[in-house]
């Protein structure tokens, strides 16, 4: 409905081309993936440690956006993703950090996953407008996951029963991807995911009093270089 009025008032443009709805459906399948795998590691592993490794998806990001998106980045950046790196060790190399080789390894799937869609996600951006384009790649995963929801009935109670919940996700989600789309059109795919990932204190001191994690001094140290890096990756300074 916000679309339409959106697109009467001449703010959005709703386009039906190939290549657009093709990257929309590449997009939701490394959605599904990603999402997925994620949550699989955070059954074995620590809010902060997952969260952490997370932010290693910016080197995939990396990556496919130069191959896929013709994304171009200089010294400093490369710079700032060794030091991401490193601070995810100094998480991982932490006695009291609770994860697994399996958490570790679904992480990894995940940022796989996520490299690749945010990648998608810029290419459906600059191929349309903001909103447009995150109704267009919701639309698609909601096409692939639906099936796997109504093929059980169990499910179906679930959702009926907390509707309002589901509602409330889906708004935000909708209004965070349109936020997305929108940067994405100024912003290079892993200045993007760099600016999202430093939310990561956040996670860590939710992570401290929340979950009681042990070992915060080091999550800490941890955290701080990837923050650091992710500001060299951010601001691209001269080197």
């Amino acid at each position: 409905m916000i679309l339409t009025v959106l697109n009467i008032l001449g703010f959005e443009k709703i386009i039906f081309e190939k290549i657009f709805w093709l990257f929309a459906l590449a997009r939701g399948f490394t959605d599904c993936f990603a999402e997925s795998y994620k949550m699989k590691a955070l059954i074995d592993g620590d809010l902060s440690v997952v969260s952490s490794l997370q932010t290693l998806s910016i080197v995939f990001t990396l990556i496919f956006s130069s191959y896929v998106g013709g994304d171009s980045y200089v010294l400093s950046q490369f710079v700032g993703v060794t030091i991401l790196v490193i601070g995810n060790f100094v998480i991982l190399l932490n006695p009291s950090a609770k994860f697994t080789k399996e958490s570790i390894i679904y992480s990894l799937i995940s940022c796989l996953f996520f490299g690749l869609n945010h990648t998608f996600d810029r290419m459906c951006a600059l191929l349309s407008t903001p909103v447009y384009s995150a109704f267009a790649v919701n639309l698609v995963s909601l096409a692939l996951l639906a099936p796997l929801v109504l093929i059980k009935r169990n499910n179906l109670i679930q959702v009926s029963a907390n509707y309002k919940v589901f509602f409330g996700r889906g708004f935000f989600e909708s209004l965070q991807m349109s936020f997305k789309m929108f940067a994405l059109q100024g912003l290079q795919t892993v200045e993007y995911s760099a600016i999202s990932r430093i939310s990561l204190f956040l996670n860590l001191l939710t992570g401290r009093f929340m979950f009681k994690e042990l070992g915060f001094m080091r999550r800490f140290l941890g955290i701080s270089l990837i923050v650091c890096g992710l500001l060299l990756i951010l601001f691209k300074p001269k080197l």
